[in-house]
C-alpha cells in the first residue's frame, strides 16, 4: 500500500490489520520509511462504522513510534503482512498447492523420466519424486 510524504509516494514495508473497535472498522496500520527525510511515516486507516467514511491519520518520526506503541499495547493487532511473508517464504509449499510435472530428456531427445514437483500460488516448489522411468 502506498504512503505519500514530502510530496513522494512510497510503498509501506509493512501492514498492521487491527481488531475493530466501538466506533470503527477495518483498521489498517501502515508502516513505513520516507526515501527523502529518512523519517518514520505511520498511517492509521479506518472505515467508521455509523456512516462508512474512511479516515486517514498519518503520523511521523516521535509521533509515529507513539502510535506502533499504543497498538502494539492496547493488542490490536490480528496480524500482519510481514508474519504472512516469513510463513511462506520458508522454501516448502504453503497453503493451496497444484502438481507441476517436468517430462526429462536424454540427449537424443526421448523422454526417460518425469520430475513431479508440488508448488503453491507463492512461487515455492519441492520435489515429490525425481527421475521415474517410462516403460
Amino acid at each position: 500500500m502506498k504512503i505519500n510524504h514530502c510530496n513522494n509516494d512510497f510503498n509501506s514495508y509493512d501492514v498492521w490489520f487491527l481488531y475493530d473497535n466501538a466506533t470503527d472498522k477495518n483498521r489498517r496500520l501502515l508502516l513505513g520509511r520516507c526515501p527523502v527525510c529518512k523519517k518514520d511515516v505511520v498511517a492509521l486507516v479506518e472505515t467508521r462504522k455509523n456512516d462508512g467514511r474512511v479516515f486517514v491519520q498519518k503520523e511521523t518520526g516521535e509521533k509515529a513510534v507513539k502510535l506502533i506503541d499504543d497498538a502494539i499495547l492496547k493488542n490490536d493487532v490480528v496480524y500482519s503482512e510481514s508474519s504472512l511473508k516469513i510463513k511462506q517464504g520458508n522454501g516448502a509449499p504453503f497453503g493451496l498447492c497444484y502438481g507441476d510435472n517436468k517430462e526429462i530428456h536424454n540427449h537424443k531427445g526421448e523422454v526417460i523420466g518425469v520430475r513431479v514437483n508440488r508448488c503453491d500460488w507463492y512461487g515455492q516448489k519441492e520435489t515429490i519424486q525425481s527421475g521415474r522411468n517410462i516403460a
